[in-house]
């Protein structure tokens, strides 16, 4: 939750006790289009791997 992966990296540095680490902003929300353009190229990067999977099994013979 609020625990820094390195908590004694802050007292080293000779920072204070207070918080430890920064909590990172929330992520921006994606668009619909945002959604269904990443899906569209992972759907075609996934499909590229399996043709090359399947085109290097059959140079095998």
């Amino acid at each position: 939750m609020g625990d820094c992966a390195f908590p004694y990296a802050v007292l080293e540095l000779g920072g204070h006790l207070g918080g430890g680490c920064l909590e990172r902003p929330p992520r921006k929300p994606k668009t619909d289009g945002e959604k269904k353009a990443e899906l569209r190229k992972q759907r075609r990067r996934l499909q590229d791997a399996g043709k090359r999977r399947f085109f290097a099994g059959q140079s095998r013979w």
